[in-house]
């Protein structure tokens, strides 16, 4: 998407809305580091996962429909390749600013 909505808000291209991907937590604000990140919301996730019995960070299993699960591809990872954790920095570091 290359424009920011006059509010804030979603991108649009092409008179196409969608949302900001990253919010883990449900607070309508996407913030990577500090008090109520998103990322803490991924780590937990993958790391408290009912098979993840070693308490692994790069635990590759952790199957579930969550808000963490941002590339919806049915599982929260933390580590690794296609890991949702760099899908919220990404979406931080290119954030529009005006």
């Amino acid at each position: 998407m290359s424009k920011q909505s006059s509010n804030g808000g979603a991108p649009f291209q092409n008179n196409i809305s969608a949302l900001w991907i990253g919010d883990t937590t449900g607070d309508k604000k996407i913030k990577y580091q500090g008090p109520n990140n998103d990322n803490n919301n991924i780590f937990f996730t993958t790391l408290f996962h009912p098979n993840n019995t070693s308490f692994l960070p790069a635990f590759d299993f952790a199957f579930l429909y969550d808000n963490a699960d941002l590339n919806l591809d049915g599982k929260v990872k933390y580590q690794g390749p296609d890991n949702d954790r760099n899908i919220l920095f990404f979406q931080v570091l290119f954030y529009p600013y005006k």
